[in-house]
């Protein structure tokens, strides 16, 4: 599975380098490169090129950011020893089906926080 980014993080990604000459745009595209680029049977491809494997997952966890008491965004963090991978649904195109492959490969759900 082929994991593409969505418009609207690429419309972030526009506006971040517009409004703060291109330094936003740098640190919001430095943190996509942990997300995944493509996921298999035996592991996920992070845009960075690392590899992960699903055998090494050692936790799961959701993680859900709050802002006066509301919920703001969440994701899913799937860690691989100290390699922390996000799997955050709003900004792929291919977000539940992300999720949902992640928790055939991983046994448990995963879902976004």
């Amino acid at each position: 599975m082929t994991i593409d980014l969505g418009p609207g993080f690429k419309m972030a990604l526009w506006l971040l380098g517009l409004f703060t000459c291109g330094v936003g745009a740098l640190a919001l595209w430095l943190t996509a490169r942990s997300w995944p680029r493509t996921m298999d049977d035996d592991g996920i491809t992070l845009r960075s090129g690392k590899r992960v494997l699903w055998r090494d997952c050692t936790r799961v966890v959701q993680v859900t950011a709050m802002g006066d008491g509301t919920r703001i965004s969440g994701r899913a963090e799937l860690e691989f020893g100290k390699v922390k991978v996000p799997l955050v649904p709003q900004s792929v195109l291919q977000g539940q089906a992300m999720l949902d492959f992640a928790s055939r490969r991983v046994g448990t759900l995963v879902q976004s926080g």
